[in-house]
């Protein structure tokens, strides 16, 4: 019983890792996706600025709608 809920425990946290390892990894994927969900194509340059206020944000700075 008890290795049942061990491999249980160590199954979630490996999964948990991977669900994760998107935005660790690839966070310009992440901001993509969030810009285009946002009805952003990459031809427009909201998009571009969608793409520079995420990584601003992420890194901690801020441009409050003057990135470029």
């Amino acid at each position: 019983m008890t290795t049942r809920i061990t491999a249980a425990v160590m199954l979630s946290l490996t999964l948990a890792g991977c669900i994760n390892a998107e935005k660790v990894y690839q966070p310009h994927l992440v901001d993509d996706r969030e810009c285009r969900g946002l009805g952003l194509k990459p031809i427009e340059p909201a998009y571009v600025t969608c793409l520079a206020e995420l990584d601003s944000a992420r890194n901690g700075r801020s441009c409050f709608g003057s990135c470029h």
